[in-house]
C-alpha cells in the first residue's frame, strides 16, 4: 500500500485495490476479528454485569457502577386502546447530567393481564445501561431495576464485521470476457544474401485479451512446433524454386 501511495495513489485507493486483489484473505481477517470482538462482548456482558434494585421516591437516587439515577416521578396517561405509566429519571455521571430516560409499562384494554414493558436502553461508550420499571405506587413511588452491561456494543460491532467480511469473501469476482484467440507470427527481415539464402524467422506469440487488463502468454510447445515446421517447409520450397531458376 505504501508503494502505491508513493506512486501518487491515495491511501484509500491503494487499500481498496489491495483488498480487491486479495479479497478472500482480507475478508477472512475481518471475519475472524469480528468473531473475537463478539466473543469479548459476550464474555464482558455476562461476567461483568451489575444489577441493582431500589424503591425510589421523587428526588431520591440510586448509584450503580459509577452511574447515578435520580427519580423524578411517574407519569400516567391513556391513549385509545391502551393505558400506560412511565417513570421519569435522570442519569448522572461524575456530576454531569447525561440524559433523561422514561422506562414504563403498557396495558392494552383487551389484554389486561398481559402488560408490556418499555425498557430504557442507553449506550455510553462501551457500556449499555438497561432501566426497567418493576412496580409503582401512584405518582410518587417506583421500584426501579437497573442492569449495567459492559462491552455489549462489541457484540453488535463484531457481528457487523463478520457480515461485511463474509460479503467481501463471497462476493462474485468480475467475469472475464475472452475474445477469439489471435495468432500472430513475425516472419522477420529476409536477408538478401543470395550466396547462402539465409532467412531469419521470428518467434510467434499468442495474445489473449480480457476486460480490465491484457495477458500475454507464450505459445504452447505443440503449436509453436507446428508453426515452425510450416515456416521451414515454406523456406525449403522457396530455396528449391530459387535453385531451379539458377540451374535453368
Amino acid at each position: 500500500m505504501r508503494v502505491r501511495h508513493s506512486h501518487g495513489e491515495s491511501y484509500f485507493l491503494a487499500f481498496n485495490m489491495l483488498v480487491a486483489r486479495y479479497r478472500r484473505r482480507y475478508g477472512g481477517y475481518l471475519v475472524h476479528f469480528g468473531l473475537v470482538l463478539l466473543a469479548v462482548g459476550v464474555i464482558g456482558s455476562n461476567f461483568f454485569q451489575v444489577e441493582r434494585d431500589a424503591v425510589l421516591k421523587p428526588g431520591q437516587s440510586l448509584s450503580v457502577a459509577g452511574y447515578q439515577l435520580t427519580f423524578l416521578g411517574n407519569i400516567a396517561y391513556t391513549t385509545p386502546g391502551m393505558d400506560a405509566v412511565n417513570s421519569q429519571l435522570q442519569i448522572w455521571q461524575d456530576g454531569r447530567l447525561l440524559r433523561y430516560i422514561y422506562p414504563g409499562r403498557q396495558f392494552y384494554q383487551n389484554f389486561d393481564n398481559q402488560p408490556t414493558s418499555q425498557i430504557s436502553i442507553t449506550t455510553f461508550g462501551l457500556t449499555d445501561v438497561y432501566v426497567f420499571l418493576a412496580d409503582w405506587q401512584g405518582a410518587t413511588s417506583a421500584t426501579i431495576r437497573v442492569f449495567i452491561n459492559p462491552l455489549t456494543p462489541l457484540v453488535w460491532l463484531g457481528g457487523l464485521l463478520m457480515l461485511v467480511g463474509g460479503i467481501i469473501c463471497w462476493w462474485p469476482e468480475r467475469r472475464r470476457l475472452r475474445v477469439p484467440v489471435k495468432e500472430t507470427y513475425t516472419a522477420g527481415a529476409v536477408l538478401a544474401n543470395k550466396g547462402n539464402g539465409d532467412r531469419s524467422v521470428g518467434e510467434g506469440t499468442l495474445v489473449v485479451a480480457r476486460i480490465g487488463d491484457v495477458e500475454r502468454t507464450d505459445l504452447a510447445s505443440t503449436a509453436h512446433k507446428n508453426a515452425a515446421s510450416e515456416v521451414l517447409l515454406s523456406h525449403r520450397q522457396d530455396t528449391a524454386a530459387t535453385e531451379e531458376e539458377s540451374t535453368a
